[in-house]
């Protein structure tokens, strides 16, 4: 994907290329928990590609951000993509701009991606499985006091030192 955004113009196909980059970076990053289908949020994605929304006129952020992503799709740098339950009719109210901002949308990445990342999963090696977390210092000391069936007060007279000092510990 990373070739693939490198054709894009940097001038004409900012949107594009930066869209490219920043899913390809999510993929590589969500990999490993094999969950490749995430929705992003609308204000996430024109954070990446470094825009803002035009509040006198955001139907035409709305629209170049879909026409980017009609491009990523058309040259199969991306699978499908699609609102996450996004009601179209608060389009004609006021103030749905921001409502947009805060909606999802679903891409998917296409199957060489999604084909590459099984691959790797499959060749990863397992984490060994964790030791048990040794007990504190305080734990232990409760521990063993319990087994010896004596009060806080009596070990603390035997150690010399004070119960509230033994408490903390």
């Amino acid at each position: 994907l990373a070739a693939q955004a490198l054709r894009y113009d940097p001038l004409r196909q900012t949107w594009e290329k930066r869209l490219a980059r920043y899913l390809s970076y999510q993929w590589r990053c969500k990999a490993h928990a094999g969950d490749l289908l995430q929705p992003f949020k609308v204000a996430s994605l024109l954070a990446a590609v470094g825009a803002s929304l035009n509040s006198r006129k955001p139907f035409l952020t709305r629209a170049h951000l879909e026409k980017a992503l009609d491009t990523l799709l058309r040259d199969r740098l991306i699978a499908a993509w699609q609102y996450d339950r996004w009601d179209e009719a608060c389009t004609t109210r006021r103030g749905w701009a921001h409502t947009w901002l805060q909606a999802t949308i679903l891409i998917e990445p296409p199957d060489s991606v999604r084909h590459h990342y099984q691959q790797l999963t499959r060749h990863e090696t397992r984490a060994p499985l964790a030791l048990p977390t040794p007990l504190t210092l305080g734990a232990r000391l409760r521990q063993r006091r319990q087994q010896l069936g004596l009060t806080l007060t009596q070990v603390a007279e035997q150690l010399g030192v004070s119960p509230s000092y033994l408490y903390r510990v």
